[in-house]
């Protein structure tokens, strides 16, 4: 199947006062962020419909990001960092700061150190962090993430199922259930802490399908917004499906998306990245996501929308900062609320179709995605 191409221009639905002028071109699966280029023009009016970002294949696996997308663990930290920069005489923490620190591990908490400039190490920071982490068994489920997890966890989803022999190969089309995998940045201990009184959580993600920052097999690996998190869940995920049948493990998933490759599953029938759908709520979750070649939804805090008002397209592009360059985003009180019109529960679609930004999990837009809730499968593209 031809995968929708990358358009060159683009125009959000939702309307900004401080609308850029900026056209971003980006190659759709896989795509090498080396050679991506920004060029000063107007955006176009014409913004992909869903009939359009329906010729994608259909989604057969969904990732889930834990923190600040499936409960409110954002707002605890939140509480945590600001117990711990009063005690400094720091100011509170800005989401305009945030926004550059979250899920980026090491790097992100220098950024935050950087700003706050209290004489801490990323060590110490994260010593005194951790001295507050019983807050965590506060955490609750976030808006239409319990109905949208028993949802998904009852679907089947169409593929072709290839098979192959010496003289012959053919294709039929097959249901299978719809995968769904974590693949969170923080730690396994820190995870448990935060859901292990959430039970929808423990019930809907298999062990052998969950992904943590401190996994060894992460070990020399990179964080988001590079796609080494994901591309592990996803090599589970297929591990999961056929135990037993040969696999090949991925190489150097660090480099994908910067114009490296993996090696394709030895099974026919396996996953592809174009067939994942990613859940996150972070800034750089989402370019990890794009890196990786799958398509993600965008489901931000509202302070992290709010500052990030009038750069939402960079971020459904993955491309805040490509040229290595930290975003400066705008303070929470001149961005205001931003006052937005949904099409479908969608706030604003990528160009390409491969990025979509709602304002919550509530009322999901399933038909968006291909999924047929009524008869309980994806429809088939």
């Amino acid at each position: 199947m031809r995968l929708p191409q990358p358009q060159a221009s683009y125009a959000p639905i939702l309307e900004s006062k401080s609308r850029r002028s900026k056209k971003i071109a980006v190659p759709s699966l896989s795509p090498s962020f080396s050679s991506l280029i920004t060029s000063h023009q107007q955006p176009d009016s014409k913004q992909p419909t869903m009939a359009e970002t329906s010729k994608f294949p259909p989604i057969r696996a969904c990732i889930f990001d834990v923190d600040g997308t499936l409960i409110n663990s954002e707002d605890v930290y939140t509480e945590i960092y600001n117990h711990i920069l009063r005690s400094y005489g720091a100011p509170d923490y800005p989401w305009k700061v945030k926004a550059i620190q979250q899920s980026r591990g090491h790097e992100g908490t220098q950024r935050l150190l950087n700003w706050a400039q209290i004489g801490l190490t990323p060590a110490e920071w994260k010593a005194l962090e951790h001295s507050h982490v019983q807050l965590f068994r506060t955490c609750e489920l976030l808006p239409g993430v319990s109905s949208l997890l028993s949802t998904l966890s009852t679907l089947k989803t169409p593929y072709q199922a290839v098979h192959s022999s010496q003289n012959s190969h053919s294709s039929q089309q097959r249901f299978e259930p719809l995968r769904l995998a974590l693949a969170s940045s923080a730690g396994k201990t820190l995870f448990e802490i935060k859901t292990n009184h959430l039970p929808i959580i423990a019930s809907t993600f298999p062990q052998g399908c969950r992904v943590f920052g401190d996994d060894e097999e992460l070990v020399g690996k990179k964080t988001k917004p590079e796609p080494d998190l994901f591309l592990l869940a996803l090599k589970r995920i297929n591990l999961s499906m056929a135990a037993g049948s040969p696999k090949s493990s991925f190489s150097s998933a660090s480099d994908v998306g910067l114009g490296g490759d993996i090696e394709e599953d030895e099974s026919e029938n396996a996953i592809q990245p174009e067939e994942v759908l990613v859940f996150e709520d972070s800034i750089a979750g989402v370019e990890a996501a794009r890196r990786a070649g799958m398509r993600v939804v965008w489901v931000p805090h509202p302070g992290l929308a709010n500052v990030a008002r009038g750069r939402e397209m960079e971020v459904l592009m993955g491309v805040t900062e490509k040229d290595g360059a930290i975003p400066a985003f705008a303070d929470e009180e001149e961005g205001g609320k931003p006052d937005v019109e949904t099409e479908g529960g969608v706030v604003m679609r990528s160009p390409d179709g491969w990025a979509v930004m709602l304002r919550s999990l509530e009322e999901f837009p399933y038909k968006e995605f291909g999924f047929d809730v009524d008869e309980g499968a994806l429809t088939s593209s």
